[in-house]
């Protein structure tokens, strides 16, 4: 058997990263560990005015520092120091620490400061604190009075009070309090909600504090009419699917924020105005005014990018939005690349319940030639899809597949319909950089020869990615693929497309794309009936836009588990992350004798 030429310089370019990237790994090492120390704006101030804290600890210590802060003018423009205006301020600090420390129930602190010089040019001002006996709280009373007083989300509110007799009295924790009882009660319609009363009475002396609160809710409004306008477009029952409220339910402010990011989300408006008018009320009924400017509906959208593993890729999608101004949706999208070319076309029917459910018809044309396979396919699929929480949807779909595979020197023909059902959530805090959050897409799908399918089969499949903060500057990332089937026949009257196979960038990095998993008997890579590929990141920030991470990467396709085993690979990586999509460069070491030192990903895109 033939085996297949390496592709475009690959091989060339692996050996001579293989001699220069060893000192750029050891750089890049070298300063992820010592980054932390390098801050220059910290060592100029230590050569000036160092305040040195001592007898606090945790978010005392945290507020005194901040208004410990040198004022301004204590370095003069030619660098010396402005000894007289340290001396003033160094009169003034026993003052700023009482202030600071009172709303943490420390009302007669004492301060000592000691002001001495270190250096000709340099001095250390000494604050020695004494916080002494905290005042304690004696008595609480919160309560609710009004309509709402019997509102069990409300009450839910008032019985989480954070402060309680002998606490220590903090007010921070009561202003939060007081601002969560306000807005839960404004969140639940009671939009004249106020404080009657609302006051800490403290006894310095006596290290005693009394706490009353009392909220009178007022009447509960209500949503009323909705109206339309500014769009003669799209019909009243569509525009309808992107409220986030009903008339009639309690009135919310954040309601009408999600409607307006709902029609915003959309990408059929240019400008959306939702303003409700209270003062218009009427028997505490607020009607509700959604002004709409509509954007083209059709559009033309072309991409490029890179990826290690397709090589260059270009993309055009065309989109109309507004199909027989009803509000359906059709695209059909061009992709191509070095290794897969593919043409696909939707037309999607809304529901008139959510505006993220709907039913779509699809039709799919596509070649894909790697190393491991060269396979052609057409699709025709019905898909019906409904949100089901908060960035959560979940569908059911029944695909009429037919595919032509040559793996490994067989050439396989498929005819499949392929039933399955389908879930993803997705949560982040920045769809640019996230910090935290979560994604996670699965599927189960499957056949049978009484269908009209060739071959019988059932397959589960699920991804997911995390990412979680731990400190200023260390982000961790950790994502999974998982893939499993049971089959009646032999893996290899499956087509290539339903294999599994592992290795790439977003796989195990530090092997070539789909390059891992089971082989016959000559050595090809054939694909697996199962898929288990993990991954853990480290990643630290640079500034605003760049990063630099260490990952280690395990994963195999496999037939059997006796048979399974984890491939390893494990490098440094460059981010630098734009408005339109992170460009990442990875230098992977794969875990495996005989393997490259160095293997290169790289991958980046615009509108892709």
């Amino acid at each position: 058997m033939l085996s297949r030429p390496l592709r475009g310089g690959r091989f060339w370019l692996m050996i001579t990263i293989d001699r220069l990237m060893k000192a750029t790994i050891l750089f890049v090492g070298l300063y992820f560990l010592s980054a932390p120390f390098l801050n220059p704006s910290i060592a100029l101030a230590a050569d000036t005015l160092e305040i040195k804290i001592e007898g606090l600890e945790g978010k005392p210590r945290e507020n005194v520092e901040a208004i410990l802060r040198s004022p301004h003018g204590i370095i003069r423009p030619d660098g010396t120091i402005n000894l007289p205006l340290v001396r003033y301020f160094e009169k003034d600090v026993p003052g700023r620490v009482r202030e600071a420390l009172e709303p943490f129930g420390y009302y007669e602190s004492k301060t000592e400061t000691n002001l001495r010089k270190v250096t000709e040019d340099s001095y250390e001002l000494g604050v020695l604190v004494r916080p002494g006996e905290p005042v304690l709280v004696t008595s609480v009373h919160v309560d609710v009075e009004g309509p709402g007083k019997e509102e069990v989300a409300l009450a839910r509110v008032v019985r989480r009070f954070p402060l309680g007799v002998g606490d220590i009295l903090q007010h921070e924790l009561y202003e939060r309090a007081k601002d969560e009882i306000q807005s839960r009660a404004v969140g639940l319609g009671y939009l004249e909600a106020e404080f009657t009363a609302h006051q800490i009475r403290v006894n310095p002396e006596e290290k005693k504090a009394d706490i009353e609160l009392i909220l009178a809710t007022g009447n509960r409004y209500f949503f009323n009419g909705i109206t339309f306008s500014g769009t003669n477009s799209y019909p009243h029952r569509f525009l309808k699917r992107y409220l986030a409220f009903k008339p009639g339910e309690p009135f919310s402010y954040p309601k009408l924020g999600e409607t307006q990011a709902n029609l915003r989300n959309s990408e059929r408006f240019s400008d959306i105005l939702v303003s409700a008018d209270r003062t218009g009320a009427k028997d505490y009924r607020v009607p509700v005014d959604i002004k709409l400017t509509d954007a083209p509906s059709k559009r033309l959208r072309i991409g490029a990018g890179y990826q290690t593993d397709t090589g260059p890729r270009f993309s055009l999608l065309y989109q109309d939005l507004n199909v027989l101004k009803r509000g359906h949706a059709f695209d059909t999208e061009l992709n191509v690349s070095e290794v897969f070319q593919g043409v696909a076309s939707r037309y999607i029917i809304p529901s008139s319940r959510s505006y993220l459910s709907y039913t779509a018809l699809k039709v799919n044309f596509q070649r894909e030639d790697v190393s491991a396979y060269t396979t052609s396919l057409g699709m025709f699929e019905i898909d019906r899809e409904r949100r089901v929480g908060p960035g959560r949807r979940a569908g059911v779909f029944l695909r009429f597949l037919y595919e032509d595979s040559d793996i490994g020197g067989e050439r396989i023909r498929s005819y499949l319909t392929l039933p399955g059902v389908k879930f993803a959530a997705e949560h982040y805090n920045n769809p640019i950089r996230p910090t935290r959050g979560y994604g996670f897409s699965g599927e189960l799908r499957g056949t049978a020869e009484f269908l009209g399918s060739d071959q019988t089969f059932i397959q589960v499949i699920s991804q997911g990615h995390y990412v979680r903060r731990i400190s200023k500057s260390f982000t961790v990332h950790t994502r999974a693929q998982i893939g499993l089937s049971v089959q009646k026949e032999s893996i290899n009257d499956m087509p290539a497309t339903l294999r599994f196979f592992a290795g790439g960038d977003r796989s195990v990095r530090g092997y070539s794309y789909k390059s891992l998993g089971p082989k016959d008997d000559e050595g090809d890579v054939i694909g697996g009936k199962n898929l288990f590929v993990g991954s853990l990141e480290l990643e630290r920030a640079i500034g605003e836009s760049l990063g630099i991470a260490a990952f280690y990467d395990a994963g195999n396709a496999f037939n059997y588990l006796t048979q399974m085993r984890l491939f390893q690979g494990v490098g440094l990586g460059v981010r630098y992350y734009t408005l339109v999509g992170p460009i990442k460069l990875d230098l992977a070491h794969p875990i495996d004798k005989g393997s490259p030192v160095v293997r290169v990903h790289l991958s980046f895109g615009i509108g892709t």
